[in-house]
């Protein structure tokens, strides 16, 4: 578990709480891990998307079962754009910061990004589309990448 972790899932509660939701859509994404001990996997879920515009926050979760993915990007307006991915503590807007959550063999991992990138590519009313690609550094183990999409997720 990476230290900058426990920052990214206080974001995400804050930015929900602020914010209303509903969900809608869908994340797909897949993990490739240096070690054997995160592994590689893949991950294919409902997912929710939370926008508020006074925060200038676009909040994206996907949950199956022990699994998450959760993104987090600051940005002006609801629009379409590329966004830098960054580590919880020097990510600053626009930009945009990334976690993972797995377990394995009993063992719960929750990663946050220190670099990679988030493309929103498509945005009509109220449903965003996009692709994200995410690299998550791991003192002592190797790098994790994670990269994936989110399609017709409604934001709120």
């Amino acid at each position: 578990m990476t230290r900058h972790a426990p920052r990214l899932v206080l974001l995400a509660v804050v930015a929900a709480a602020a914010c209303r939701t509903d969900r809608g859509g869908s994340l797909r994404a897949q993990w490739a891990a240096a070690d054997t001990v995160v592994g590689t996997g893949t991950i294919a879920a409902p997912a929710s998307l939370r926008w508020c515009a006074t925060r200038g926050r676009l909040t994206l979760l996907g949950f199956s079962g022990d699994t998450g993915v959760g993104i987090l990007v600051r940005m002006v307006s609801l629009a379409p754009g590329l966004f830098t991915v960054g580590d919880t503590v020097t990510r600053r807007s626009p930009g945009a910061v990334v976690a993972l959550r797995v377990t394995r063999g009993g063992n719960l991992f929750v990663l946050s990004s220190d670099s990679g990138l988030v493309a929103l590519t498509s945005v009509q009313g109220n449903r965003a589309s996009g692709r994200f690609m995410s690299w998550f550094a791991r003192p002592g183990a190797g790098p994790v990448l994670l990269s994936g999409s989110f399609q017709d997720v409604v934001a709120v």
